[in-house]
């Protein structure tokens, strides 16, 4: 996800960069290569995540309370228009639901904020999915890779990463999960975070 939302942000001509606007889990579809590389599953190659419904906002003038990026703190607040910060904002959400296997609803309250004081009473563990809880060894990488979600769900836009620094600390966290094990190959989880 980080890796696709990080193209859209940075290869794409400058003139047609819009942000994405509706970077949640339902716009992820994962893809299962098959043996020649081409979907269809089988295989024995990683998963991939592919963003779909990018750049609908322009499309929508009226509705844009119903795009993911409505969550953000400074578009809720009608403070700014729709950027490519409000995008990594979405992809902290999408993280911190798959870390912790909450679906971020507004009835529940803000997602980011439960996970932030979880982790400043150090119930760290408390906020992992109940499968990732059963395996102790990554652990580790997933409090990391909160803490990343964390970073991109920042309030204030301008303490956000950007997509590419995004990649870059889950590349950094997959490397040393990669190292710890030894067998040099990340977690299907961590590689669909950053596709």
């Amino acid at each position: 996800m980080a890796r696709g939302l990080a193209y859209l942000h940075q290869t794409l001509p400058l003139f047609h960069r819009p942000p994405h606007g509706d970077l949640k889990s339902s716009n992820v579809l994962v893809v299962f290569p098959g043996p020649g590389g081409r979907g269809g599953g089988g295989g024995d190659a990683a998963p991939v995540a592919k963003l779909t419904d990018h750049g609908f906002h322009p499309l929508l003038p009226h509705h844009a309370h119903r795009l993911a990026a409505a969550k953000c703190p400074e578009l809720a607040r009608g403070r700014r228009r729709l950027s490519s910060r409000a995008d990594v904002f979405c992809l902290g959400l999408v993280l911190l639901e798959v870390v912790t296997g909450k679906v971020p609803v507004d009835e529940d309250g803000d997602l980011a904020e439960w996970a932030r004081l979880a982790l400043s009473h150090e119930w760290s563990t408390d906020i992992l999915d109940v499968e990732l809880v059963a395996d102790r060894g990554r652990h580790g990488d997933m409090l990391r890779l909160t803490e990343v979600a964390l970073l991109c769900a920042a309030v204030d836009p301008e303490r956000r990463p950007k997509a590419h620094d995004v990649v870059r600390m889950i590349d950094d966290i997959a490397a040393g999960s990669a190292a710890a094990a030894g067998d040099g190959e990340a977690t299907a989880g961590r590689e669909l975070a950053l596709r």
